[in-house]
């Protein structure tokens, strides 16, 4: 998958789709069973052992696209927040999905005072 080549709202839900699939596996859930993309990871039972693995496996998935870390995980502990923050990561630090017109003109502003 090239990442940064699909627009960024089918991207949203394609990590979506990637974070749920890498979430069952690290959980040792059975390939269909459901994880739905509010519920806290933690209440899922994701630990921090596994919020380390996660975050590997999410690593190789999006090939160096983005940089992230264990950390990213409990601080956007769904699959949404998750998805939307690594979808914002790819963006440059504006999540197109979702932006306003403000936070493009930010953004851009950031980026030409080399921020």
């Amino acid at each position: 998958v090239n990442w940064t080549r699909i627009d960024p709202h089918m991207r949203e839900e394609r990590l979506r789709e990637e974070i749920r699939r890498h979430l069952r596996e690290v959980l040792g859930m059975a390939p269909g069973e459901d994880v739905e993309d509010n519920v806290f990871f933690m209440t899922l039972g994701l630990d921090s052992l596994m919020a380390v693995e996660l975050q590997n496996r999410l690593r190789v998935a999006l090939k160096g696209v983005c940089e992230i870390n264990a950390s990213t995980t409990i601080q956007n502990p769904t699959v949404t927040s998750l998805a939307r923050h690594i979808n914002r990561l790819m963006t440059g630090g504006v999540n197109e999905a979702s932006a306003t017109p403000e936070d493009a003109l930010a953004a851009a502003r950031r980026a030409l005072a080399g921020e």
